[in-house]
């Protein structure tokens, strides 16, 4: 899709940033089979940022 067609679909959603991401660096952790340092490393953060992330559970709305 385009850039348009995504940014539509964010203006639309009503999930937050921090759900987003939130779910974004679950998505990254399964990858990485639960590797919170290899998760770090493949969202460019440092591991103790990741943790702290890891550690706020953002609400779902």
């Amino acid at each position: 899709s385009s850039d348009g067609d995504s940014a539509m679909a964010v203006a639309d959603s009503p999930l937050s940033v921090d759900r987003l991401e939130w779910e974004h660096i679950q998505r990254v952790l399964a990858e990485q089979h639960g590797n919170i340092s290899a998760t770090a490393r493949a969202l460019k953060m440092h591991r103790r940022t990741l943790q702290r992330k890891l550690g706020k559970h953002p609400s779902r709305e």
